[in-house]
């Protein structure tokens, strides 16, 4: 539903926004906020229709297609841009890729097995006997949300996700002026350069997801550690992109003195 909503009010964005930037905003806002349920969706399906000596790779080849959309949607934009000398019609042309796809994905995807009126005997037995029977049917659980709301390890984890993405997006907004405008490099070569960097997160995160349920499989590690050693790898390697954004500052400035 996130996406469809999105995908409706993309095309709006150009022809509800020419007089007004105001709009703009409002409506970039509120496709965000529909977009962002698309995440916790995606785990809350997979967990039903995944075995888990897969999930963890499921799972990586899932989130990994945001990198393979990314790739896909500036390759076809610029290309667009370039020879259209139009930017508008990017806001058409995806939008109603997104309304196609979310049309298909109605009809031939469901979020438990047993809703499912396509799914064969096999497949349902396969399922049955690699979660349970139980996890099969969906149980409605109340929601702990005074607890939520009091979690202050939710909000540690709030607060640091919230400066990480501010940051990210920032940084992703600013530095290709600054690319442009100090290093003298076209925005068009920076969009190849950046579309290679997305390639290699999309390869490494199926990679990844490949060796951590091989891992598993093999008991050379418990979930649960294996995540922690994950996030604590993939924080080292924020705080080094952090590091080598503050020394391309300072060399920035030494080459002015």
């Amino acid at each position: 539903m996130g996406a469809s909503v999105s995908s409706l009010f993309t095309p709006l964005i150009y022809k509800k926004t020419r007089p007004n930037y105001h709009p703009f905003f409002a409506l970039r806002a509120f496709n965000g906020f529909c977009q962002g349920f698309l995440l916790p969706s995606l785990f809350s399906i997979l967990v039903y229709w995944t075995p888990k000596n897969m999930r963890t790779t499921i799972v990586c080849i899932g989130l990994s297609t945001s990198s393979f959309g990314y790739m896909i949607s500036t390759f076809v934009g610029v290309t667009l841009m370039w020879y259209s000398y139009e930017w508008t019609s990017i806001y058409y042309i995806f939008g109603s890729l997104g309304v196609i796809w979310c049309a298909v994905w109605h009809v031939f995807c469901y979020s438990r097995p047993y809703l499912h009126p396509f799914i064969t005997a096999r497949e349902k037995r396969f399922l049955t006997e690699e979660l349970g029977e139980d996890q099969l049917v969906f149980t409605q659980k109340e929601v702990p949300w005074r607890s939520i709301i009091r979690s202050r390890p939710l909000w540690a984890l709030l607060i640091n996700h919230v400066g990480i993405i501010w940051c990210t997006y920032t940084f992703g907004t600013r530095m290709p002026d600054y690319v442009n405008e100090v290093l003298k490099v076209s925005y068009e070569l920076q969009t190849y350069w950046g579309l290679i960097m997305v390639f290699s997160v999309f390869v490494a995160t199926i990679i990844y997801g490949c060796f951590s349920d091989w891992l598993i499989a093999e008991k050379h590690i418990n979930i649960t550690v294996l995540r922690k050693y994950s996030i604590a790898f993939s924080k080292y390697c924020l705080y080094k992109h952090d590091s080598f954004k503050r020394m391309l500052q300072l060399l920035s400035v030494l080459c002015f003195l």
